[in-house]
C-alpha cells in the first residue's frame, strides 16, 4: 500500500516519461580574432638585493617571537634574560624595518616621493 502511493506520487510529480540526460555542449575554441582585447601583463621585475642589516632585522623580527612560541610550545622553561633577549629582538628588528623604509633606492634622490607627481588622470 505504501508503495503504491510512493509511485504514484513519483509518477504525478515528474510526469510518466523518463527524463534523458544529455552531455553539455562544449563551446567552440577562442580564435584568435576573438582574443582581441585580453591582457597579458608583463613578467614582473626581478626582487630588489636585502643587504646583511635588513636580513638581520626580518631575522630578529620573526626569530625572537618564534623562540618564544616554539620553547613554551614544547614546554621549557624559557629564563628570564631570554625572554628580555627575544622581545628585545623583535623591537630591535621592527624598529629597524620602519626606519629604513623610507631610504631611497636612488640615493641622488632627496625627494621622498621620488619625482612622482601621483596619478594622471
Amino acid at each position: 500500500m505504501i508503495q503504491a502511493a510512493r509511485r504514484e506520487r513519483r509518477t504525478a510529480a515528474h510526469g510518466t516519461r523518463a527524463r534523458r540526460i544529455r552531455a553539455r555542449k562544449v563551446p567552440p575554441p577562442l580564435l584568435p580574432e576573438d582574443d582581441e582585447g585580453h591582457f597579458i601583463p608583463p613578467a614582473p621585475p626581478p626582487l630588489p638585493k636585502l643587504d646583511s642589516v635588513t636580513k638581520g632585522a626580518w631575522a630578529a623580527l620573526f626569530g625572537g617571537p618564534a623562540y618564544l612560541v616554539v620553547a613554551t610550545a614544547v614546554g621549557w622553561s624559557v629564563p628570564g634574560v631570554a625572554a628580555f633577549c627575544a622581545v628585545a629582538a623583535f623591537v630591535t628588528g621592527f624598529a629597524i624595518l620602519v626606519l629604513r623604509m623610507n631610504e631611497s633606492s636612488d640615493p641622488g634622490q632627496g625627494d621622498p616621493d621620488g619625482g612622482d607627481d601621483g596619478a594622471v588622470v
